[in-house]
């Protein structure tokens, strides 16, 4: 029949009784839907660890594919704003394009990292980064969002902290920009404020 059947014997000895006499019980389990039920969990567990990978490709590719029309926009922006006759609005907006094409490019490299969690290959760096220049950098990414509704994004910078610190800047900025963005989401008036400060 295809069905998978485990039997079981059980020999048992009446009390005060000696050999040849027993009582022998047999019982059986049918492990037929076991069997099924297991196989169709595996084939579950396959499919999805099938879809993650085909997510993390996906990510991975499309990130690549972005970053290279993003970079000609970064060197171009650049390009633009090394000109000496620029009036100061326009070489304002260059910079301002300049840094949101920069916060961009860290979304990217954000969604790449997320393929590379999951693949388990992620690794953090400690390299020297400029701490301030890099707030500051945020501070531009935001402010024509916030700008156009009506908010300030200020920078405040403590005594002693500007310098070179070691560590992972792309981590750092991920967290000023998804701090600045949640700040910017809940706020309609007033200011928001990235303040440095030492411990």
């Amino acid at each position: 029949s295809g069905q998978l059947v485990d039997v079981r014997v059980h020999v048992r000895m009446p009390p005060g009784q000696e050999p040849p006499w027993s009582v022998c019980m047999i019982s059986y389990v049918d492990l037929t839907e076991q069997q099924r039920a297991a196989r169709a969990q595996a084939a579950a567990v396959d499919a999805a660890e099938a879809a993650n990978r085909a997510k993390s490709d996906f990510l991975a590719m499309m990130s690549h594919e972005i970053r290279t029309p993003l970079n000609g926009v970064l060197g171009m922006a650049q390009a633009i704003a090394a000109e000496g006759r620029l009036p100061g609005r326009v070489r304002e907006q260059v910079e301002v394009i300049r840094t949101s094409g920069e916060g961009l490019l860290a979304i990217l490299n954000d969604i790449l990292d997320l393929s590379r969690v999951e693949a388990g290959k992620l690794e953090l760096e400690a390299i020297g980064f400029d701490l301030v220049e890099l707030a500051a950098g945020a501070q531009r990414t935001f402010s024509p969002l916030a700008d156009a509704k009506g908010v300030a994004v200020a920078l405040e910078v403590g005594e002693g902290v500007a310098g070179i610190y070691r560590g992972d800047p792309t981590r750092v900025r991920q967290i000023l920009h998804n701090l600045i963005s949640n700040a910017l989401k809940f706020t309609d008036e007033g200011r928001i404020a990235v303040s440095l400060s030492r411990a």
